[in-house]
């Protein structure tokens, strides 16, 4: 029953867009009244990050995170140096 998979994954993911959408508010309302190049790059880095993280959601959900750890496990297997830094753009 999917209720009862443990899915922590994607409920981190989606804890971490919530966190983006509130730095996005904030940069767009600095934003509204600074309007400095600086400040519409913050917003566009906002958007990609917002944008990464939707695309994580979607590889997450549906998966149990004993899954997603055997995924990993494979990846690890196969491509020892491929997801050091896939998660947050690190």
């Amino acid at each position: 029953m999917p209720s009862e998979r443990h899915a922590y994954a994607l409920r981190d993911e989606v804890n971490q867009f919530l966190k983006l959408v509130e730095q996005l508010n904030t940069a767009a309302l600095v934003a509204k009244t600074a309007e400095s190049a600086t400040e519409q790059q913050e917003l566009l880095d906002l958007r990609r990050e917002m944008q990464q993280a939707v695309e994580r959601m979607v590889e997450v959900a549906g998966k149990s995170d004993a899954e997603l750890a055997e995924e990993l496990s494979a990846s690890f297997a196969t491509h020892p140096h491929r997801g050091l830094d896939s998660k947050h753009g690190a």
